[in-house]
């Protein structure tokens, strides 16, 4: 589905009749200096994602991803939030959303999404690691650090 995306946004982009209002909305948030604070946050949520992904090493897989001696990473980013990677990707989407406004769109598909799939891989984690998984949970968030 995201390459399906992607791919009309490059070839047909132009063509979509959001076209003028992308531009206009662009223009006054670049005026407004949003679009420098949302490169920021956009750089900021990569960093993470890329720290998490880092912190991961060999234990990174696809969901489901079936290891002979799994071990649940409690460190790095993962000392704050259980879902790091989808932290960082969210944050870049409200980086891009600053920028281009449209993006709340985007946003609006994508954040349920995220939330289902963190929510579906934790019952997975409580499956896999019994003991260790349930008391991980309650001392950190699952999205955003100190908050959800």
């Amino acid at each position: 589905m995201l390459i399906v995306a992607i791919g009309i946004a490059i070839f047909f982009g132009e063509r979509l009749p959001v076209g003028d209002l992308a531009r206009a909305t662009t223009s006054a948030a670049a005026a407004s200096g949003a679009a420098a604070a949302g490169a920021l946050v956009c750089v900021m949520g990569l960093a993470f994602a890329i720290w998490a992904r880092v912190t991961l090493g060999r234990h990174w897989g696809m969901p489901m991803t079936l290891r002979d001696a799994p071990e649940l990473v409690t460190w790095g980013p993962y000392a704050y939030v259980r879902h790091p990677i989808y932290t960082g990707l969210a944050t870049m989407m409200i980086g891009t959303t600053l920028v281009y406004p449209l993006g709340v769109l985007w946003c609006a598909v994508m954040f349920p999404y995220m939330i289902i799939s963190a929510r579906r891989e934790e019952r997975d984690m409580e499956r896999l690691f019994p003991a260790v998984y349930p008391p991980y949970k309650q001392r950190s968030k699952m999205l955003v650090p100190f908050v959800f």
